[in-house]
């Protein structure tokens, strides 16, 4: 039978990207989880290298490696923005939601003197740009995916796609002087959020890499100077300050070593992404992991007055009801909304070519 020029053609999930979603979320949720519960994991998420954030370090930089694909595969722009608009937002309004009622009834605690108007900021996911609160404390790295998914907008539209190797030396030089200039010349502390951002591009070079042979050499300057980039950021940022955070503590030490330990992991499985064996169970972890993401610290909330006397058995109670949760938004808000999407974004094209799989991960 022939195809109609109508079909949308789907591939294959990246197994091995999933499986790395998977343990990235494990790490978040094992932070949050153990860490008020087994003393010896607190020392280590505090004092060598903070877990959660090498997690979220992982998913920026898996980010950074599939976006670039998406924006170039996908039939324009508005396309691309269409299916990401329906990737993120449905079941992370669902968390909002589920928050606020879970907060009216008494089962969590919403930030303190959170504001009505705030919460109806976070709808639109621009409370990190206008100084609100987040509802749930995870929202906070949302904002520095959409100012990747704005930024490559702007590359994709200028026609630089192709120049992922120059783009990303320019901007390790520019937060390189930026960090340089608050810290020695200014005594401020540098914005070390803007790292997020160097993360992903690393993840973009990486994958260029790979998808057009590209300089290998390249490459390993890339790496080379992003090493060096996080180890200025980590100091102008750390260096002397003593504050904590909701997973760890915002310190030198582990927050230079969540970084470079999730470059590593990530480096180690592209490299090793088609030798590696990736179970099934990672992967599947994998692909509900914006759910988690988005949900467990929920779970957390509600579970945790009902567990203070589990000891160690409370940790793989709040995974499954974690896991369960975010199955359930997966299956009946994420999958619906997706493929949902992919529909609006076929009726609103011009151009009724098929399309590829690169466009609607």
């Amino acid at each position: 039978m022939k195809e109609s020029r109508t079909t949308v053609h789907l591939v294959p999930r990246l197994s091995f990207l999933d499986c790395m979603r998977g343990a990235a979320v494990l790490m978040v949720m094992l932070t949050h989880f153990a860490e008020g519960r087994i003393p010896f994991f607190y020392t280590v998420n505090n004092s060598y290298v903070q877990l959660g954030q090498a997690g979220v370090s992982i998913f920026f930089l898996i980010s950074g490696y599939i976006i670039p694909r998406s924006i170039s595969s996908a039939r324009s722009l508005k396309v691309f923005w269409i299916h990401r608009f329906f990737r993120l937002f449905p079941i992370y309004w669902c968390s909002i939601l589920l928050a606020c009622a879970l907060a009216y009834f008494g089962l969590m605690r919403l930030p303190q003197n959170l504001k009505v108007s705030e919460i109806f900021v976070n709808f639109s996911m621009l409370q990190g740009f206008v100084g609100s609160k987040n509802v749930i404390g995870v929202f906070w790295s949302l904002k520095f995916e959409l100012v990747f998914y704005f930024l490559m907008t702007a590359i994709a539209f200028a026609r630089l796609m192709k120049h992922s190797f120059y783009i990303c030396l320019a901007y390790s030089v520019g937060i390189a002087l930026v960090a340089f200039w608050m810290y020695f010349v200014q005594g401020k502390y540098f914005a070390y959020g803007l790292f997020h951002i160097q993360l992903m591009l690393i993840g973009w070079v990486v994958s260029e890499a790979q998808e057009r042979s590209s300089s290998q050499k390249q490459t390993g300057v890339v790496i080379g100077v992003g090493v060096m980039v996080a180890i200025l950021t980590a100091f102008t940022s750390f260096n002397g300050r003593d504050a904590s955070a909701a997973g760890g503590a915002l310190t030198l030490t582990p927050m230079l070593s969540a970084w470079l330990f999730g470059l590593l992991v990530f480096l180690l499985a592209v490299s090793f992404r088609r030798s590696l064996f990736w179970p099934k169970w990672l992967s599947w972890v994998g692909q509900i992991s914006y759910s988690a993401y988005l949900l467990h610290v929920l779970v957390q909330f509600v579970l945790t007055p009902y567990l203070r006397d589990w000891g160690l058995l409370a940790i793989p109670l709040m995974l499954a009801f974690s896991f369960l949760l975010a199955w359930i938004g997966y299956r009946f808000v994420e999958l619906p909304s997706i493929a949902f999407g992919k529909r609006v974004s076929f009726f609103w094209s011009s151009d009724k070519t098929q399309i590829s799989a690169g466009a609607i991960k």
